[in-house]
């Protein structure tokens, strides 16, 4: 479950404002204003279905009751955090085996479209786990 907690100072008091969604796998959301200056949530996990997004309500910031609309838009990646640069949107997530100390493989991936309403297409850029992008060019 995703909740949602409100505070008029950063360090609170924080109060309960309850739930904001139970649909698959609730876990790790990220919250970003869209284009059309609508406030999104997207969250999900490689455990659960995949990563979904939806439109939230500005002034209660819980899921839309106006738009209904549930988008599954990855799968095989958690913790997903999407961003615009240029005309296109980019979606980051992590993927792999976590919490195994030396043996964790997990790492970023970025995705790419075009228009927000567009399949996301995983690039071949990702970097391998426990290296660094090469930065000489080759």
């Amino acid at each position: 479950m995703t909740g949602l907690a409100t505070a008029t100072d950063i360090e609170g008091p924080w109060s309960d404002q309850g739930m904001v969604t139970d649909v698959n796998y609730p876990i790790d959301p990220n919250v970003d204003w869209g284009p059309d200056g609508r406030l999104y949530i997207c969250w999900g996990s490689w455990a659960g279905s995949g990563i979904y997004i939806h439109v939230l309500d500005q002034t209660t910031g819980k899921l839309s009751t106006t738009d209904n609309n549930l988008w599954h838009i990855a799968v095989g990646i958690e913790n997903p955090t999407i961003i615009r640069n240029g005309g296109c949107y980019y979606l980051f997530g992590s993927k792999g085996l976590c919490c195994s100390r030396t043996n964790s493989t997990y790492c970023t991936v970025p995705t790419t479209t075009a228009r927000p309403s567009s399949s996301l297409t995983t690039t071949t850029t990702a970097t391998t786990p426990g290296r660094r992008p090469s930065t000489s060019g080759r």
